[in-house]
Order: structure tokens, then C-alpha cells, then sequence
């Protein structure tokens, strides 16, 4: 009798590739048989959840025969965006501790995600389901001088964004080259910055939820505020937060767990790995560094991630804080370095107004992730 296959399986599973699918919520990966169904409309609640006979993306209701055409996850059992099993998926997990900068980070890159980059690289950006919607328009904003939420804590809670970056026609552009994806599914996972306390074990950081979520990043994001750092906080103009951080602990826990369920024969981890500096404007570089010129307006450039990597790798060096560079250049396929800031400027709180709020290269890690995932060309 031939071998039952379970249709979910786990991250670094080498049965993972017959299961091509990914849910964008519990990450479980499947293939179409591990889809469930409801009654459309709840006409016949009392069905339950069912699956295709054959192995479909759509199914009839055993009670009235009427088909169901939204698939949801077999583990979860959430709705799956629309048209999510026509488009790959990029997960990238945000780490950092607490005001490393991580919100308001998210929410400069969203408002650049969905405007200047969006008519520069020629995509619509869309939420993908009602929390990301909601989150976008609320948690996200920034006017009128009110202040970005905070973190939402408690419970081992997370914010967890899914949005569907979607190419528009562009008439002699090279975005739609051979072998490039017209669409990609991004899920931006931030961890709950209270958990990274340096008293506690590793695993404790995290719930079992986090962990999973970690386990299946295909790039991870580790957030460091320069302010933090002390030779750069020496180094910068004004007065900077010299409140302790645990920025280099984050990098060690996440890349210790990850080296179990995500190491390969060659030893590297098999994820991509980014340290973000945020608040790089508060470091005092001369006017000629990479550190202070705008990004070139022509979607990713590889000449200038380059620049600005080496750029900072000599500015580590120069603070004596290249120690948690080390660990990620060893540990991972692939890394780099970017400075970014959300503001781009030391604003208060009250002071965060639309006209007074200069993002600088936030957008910079997510490039160099979708020009790697070939969404755009790189």
C-alpha cells in the first residue's frame, strides 16, 4: 500500500517541494489536496469544512452541491488572499529590540511602498486581507502631528502584514523580462519587541507561534538603532539615547534557533539576513558619504547597494561595533548592511507632521529582497 503523505509539512521538510503552496498566516506549506472549503455564503454552516475530491482549488458543498470557490489553509483554516495559490511569497521577519524603531520603520516603508516607489518601479500594492487593511490606515499613519502606535504587546502578540505587490504595464521597461514574477505575496512579520529580554533563555523569547514564523522567514531583518551603538552615538550630533539595548543579543538568539531548522550542509543558515541601522541620520558622516546621498531613483541598482554596504562596513569598523556584522556575515548566505531613516530627522513625538518627515533609504532592504526574489530586476 503505497506511503500517505501528510500535506502540511514543516519549514526545511524535504517533502516541502511536493507541497509548492505556503499560507501567508501559519505558514504551513501544502498542495492542493490540503485546501479546506466552507459553504459559500454559510448556507449550510453545518457542513463543516470539506475538501476537493480532486484535488482543486474549488469544491462542492456535500450538503447543497453549490461549489466553493475561496479556498482556505487546512492548518489555520483562514480565508487565503485572492489569488494567492497563482503567486509566489516572500516572508521577511522584522527582530530588534524594543525602540530599535521597528513600527515606525514599517510605517515610513509602507507610505514609500505605495507611492514614490509604486509609479518608480511600475507595481500597485494592495492589503491583502481586512487586518492588513485596517493596519495600513490606522496603525500606519502618520498626520496631523499624531504619533505612530506603538508595538502591540502582550500575549505573544505580533503585527503581521500581507500585502500583494502586483506589476502595472509599463511600456518599454524591462519588468516583465522572461523568468520575473508579474506578482508577489510579501508578509512582513514583526516579533514583539518586550520579548527580547537578556535574562531570560532564548526560547523564551518567543511564543511557539514566533518560533514557527522565524523557522520559515526566507529573510530576516535585524534592527539596530544607531543611536545605540556607542561609537557612532559619540559621534553624533546632539543628545542620543544611551538607554541599554540588547540589539546584539536579538542577533545571537534568532541565529542560534535558526541554525536547527534552517542550517545547510555547508553550515550557513538558509536565509537572508539584513542589519538596519534606523535612525542613520543621527550619525555625523561627512557630506560626501554614501550615508548621506539619496538612493538613485530607478528602482534597485546593484552599484549602489554595493557602495553603500562597503560604506558601512568602514563606519562598523570606525565605531568598533562590528561584532554583530561577524555573526551575520558567518552565518547566513547572505547578507547586508543599510542605513536607513524613518524621519529623517530627530523629531519628537509631537513634532511628526507629513511636511517635517524625510524618509531616507527605508525602502533599501526590500529592494535588494525583491530584485533577490527576481521580482524586480536587479
Amino acid at each position: 500500500m503505497p506511503e500517505t503523505i501528510n500535506p502540511f509539512g514543516a519549514p526545511g521538510d524535504p517533502m516541502t517541494r511536493q507541497r509548492p503552496y505556503r499560507c501567508p498566516y501559519c505558514f504551513a506549506t501544502f498542495a492542493m489536496a490540503g485546501l479546506r472549503f466552507s459553504c459559500d455564503g454559510g448556507r449550510h454552516q453545518d457542513a463543516g469544512l470539506f475538501s476537493s475530491p480532486l484535488g482543486r482549488a474549488h469544491a462542492p458543498c456535500p450538503t447543497c452541491g453549490v461549489e466553493a470557490a475561496r479556498p482556505r489553509c487546512g492548518r489555520c483554516h483562514r480565508y487565503l488572499p485572492d489569488r494567492h495559490l497563482e503567486t509566489p511569497m516572500l516572508l521577511i521577519a522584522l527582530a530588534g529590540p524594543r525602540n530599535s524603531g521597528k513600527t515606525t520603520y514599517l510605517a515610513a516603508l509602507f507610505r514609500r511602498l505605495d507611492g514614490v516607489l509604486a509609479d518608480e518601479c511600475g507595481y500597485a500594492m494592495t492589503a491583502a486581507d481586512d487586518y492588513t487593511r485596517a493596519a495600513l490606515k490606522e496603525t500606519f499613519h502618520i498626520g496631523d502631528g499624531e504619533p505612530l502606535a506603538a508595538t502591540r504587546r502582550g500575549g505573544g502578540t505580533h503585527m503581521q502584514i500581507v500585502i500583494r505587490l502586483e506589476r502595472t504595464p509599463q511600456p518599454g521597461r524591462r519588468f516583465y523580462a522572461r523568468g520575473r514574477a508579474k506578482a508577489l505575496t510579501v508578509v512582513l512579520f514583526d516579533a514583539e519587541g518586550e520579548d527580547f529580554d537578556a535574562t531570560r533563555h532564548h526560547l523564551d523569547y518567543f511564543s511557539q507561534n514566533e518560533l514557527g514564523h522565524l523557522a520559515a522567514a526566507d529573510a530576516v531583518l535585524f534592527m539596530v538603532d544607531t543611536a545605540a551603538i556607542p561609537g557612532a552615538r559619540s559621534a553624533a550630533d546632539g543628545s542620543l539615547d544611551s538607554a541599554a539595548t540588547t540589539s546584539a543579543e536579538v542577533v545571537e538568539q534568532v541565529t542560534r534557533f535558526l541554525r536547527g531548522p534552517r542550517r545547510r550542509r555547508d553550515d550557513k543558515i538558509d536565509v537572508d539576513a539584513g542589519l538596519v541601522l534606523t535612525k542613520i541620520d543621527l550619525a555625523r558622516v561627512d557630506r560626501g558619504s554614501m550615508l548621506r546621498r539619496p538612493r538613485p531613483p530607478v528602482g534597485y541598482q546593484a552599484n549602489d547597494r554595493a557602495a553603500v554596504h562597503q560604506e558601512l562596513r568602514a563606519r562598523l569598523r570606525e565605531w568598533e561595533a562590528r561584532q554583530t556584522e561577524r555573526i551575520i556575515e558567518h552565518a547566513y548566505r547572505d547578507y547586508q548592511l543599510f542605513g536607513v531613516s524613518a524621519l529623517g530627522n530627530d523629531l519628537k513625538r509631537g513634532e511628526w507632521h507629513p511636511e517635517r518627515i524625510h524618509p531616507y533609504r527605508v525602502e533599501d532592504p526590500l529592494l535588494w529582497l525583491l530584485a533577490k526574489a527576481g521580482f524586480l530586476e536587479g
